[in-house]
């Protein structure tokens, strides 16, 4: 008798390090799946029901392992009071940077996640979908890390120059940042999140130094995995771009998964870290998953597993955010690439 295997129970086998029938597919998209449903990305980002329809349909679709509520790194800086703006099929943008001096940062408040900002939207999205699905899907939300969220109100130039001139700013803006990150992540997981991935692209070594990640974006990361840990969730870590030299340190956060971007070979990554930690990536969410067709993407796929699926430990998708546009069957592809050549054990 054959035994189906659940998207959650392929999740937790990969997270665990185990293999299980096949390598879990979870192409990371958000507002893309509005498309499958006829909706606007502003109406995905304003509205919880079309974003969890938006992810029923995925999930009808594609029969990933796993759906997903993202708007993007808009979401915590719009609960504390940066105005923000949206044309229809355009992602939200931060309009204006909040933080000026030390005394604004006193001024700020610890939002509700029911009610200030993007927060609600995302909340609701994940209660829907966690009615839908219970616990044979996992459910996947973002949040920001401190350090990203602080970037986002003070402005990153200003922020990185902060570091040098006026570290007490620095401090007391993440202190603040990380208050309002464990009542979110605590508000997420509550409404049935399973896993939290905690996005910094402004940990991004195009954007910042290895010492500057060090000192005050690691730390923080630290803090959060922890606290998602102590709330019974698991954790994901994502930082764009090439983090070859700083990608040991992440791992080091204990986070369950490390999302690699396209930039970082994946043998490498396996190398280094694959023993200790789940990775997840890293196809070329524009360069390939847009701008190439299904045989391009069936090929990709296919070289990412045979580098790091051995053993386990392995969850196939994007090295960031599909962008809305990409074919389906392109995503399509990504998903029948697990199917083809992910089944355990692995064959190179």
């Amino acid at each position: 008798m054959t035994t189906t295997i659940t998207p959650m129970e392929r999740t937790i086998a990969a997270v665990s390090l185990r293999q299980s029938d096949r390598v879990p597919v979870l192409p990371w998209y958000a507002a893309w799946a509005a498309g499958l449903i006829g909706a606007s990305i502003r109406q995905h980002d304003t509205d919880p029901y079309v974003m969890a329809k938006a992810q029923i349909a995925a999930y009808k679709e594609l029969a990933q392992d796993g759906v997903i509520t993202n708007i993007g790194a808009i979401v915590e800086p719009s609960a504390v009071g940066c105005p923000v703006s949206q044309e229809e099929n355009r992602e939200a943008k931060i309009e204006e940077y909040i933080i000026n001096d030390l005394k604004d940062i006193e001024k700020l408040k610890v939002p509700d996640p029911e009610e200030d900002g993007y927060m609600p939207v995302v909340l609701n999205a994940t209660r829907i979908l966690h009615k839908e699905f219970k616990n044979d899907v996992p459910i996947w939300t973002s949040a920001d890390t401190p350090w990203q969220m602080a970037m986002n109100i003070r402005g990153p130039k200003n922020m990185i120059y902060d570091t040098y001139d006026n570290p007490s700013l620095v401090y007391e803006l993440l202190e603040f940042c990380y208050k309002v990150m464990c009542i979110w992540v605590e508000a997420l997981i509550k409404a049935g999140a399973y896993v939290v991935l905690m996005g910094d692209a402004m940990s991004s070594l195009n954007l910042i130094s290895p010492s500057i990640y060090r000192q005050w974006s690691w730390p923080y990361q630290l803090a959060m995995v922890r606290r998602i840990h102590s709330l019974g969730a698991l954790c994901q870590l994502h930082i764009c771009g090439d983090v070859t030299e700083i990608v040991y340190l992440e791992a080091l956060t204990g986070a369950d998964v490390i999302c690699i971007d396209y930039q970082v070979d994946m043998n490498y990554a396996k190398n280094k870290i694959g023993s200790f930690s789940c990775l997840m990536g890293n196809v070329d969410p524009t360069g390939v998953m847009l701008m190439q067709g299904p045989d391009i993407i069936d090929e990709e796929c296919r070289s990412i597993i045979e580098k790091a699926a051995q053993g386990g430990g392995l969850i196939l998708s994007s090295g960031c955010d599909i962008p809305p546009g990409t074919p389906l069957e392109n995503v399509r592809a990504m998903v029948m690439a697990a199917q083809k050549y992910g089944s355990y054990p692995i064959e190179v």
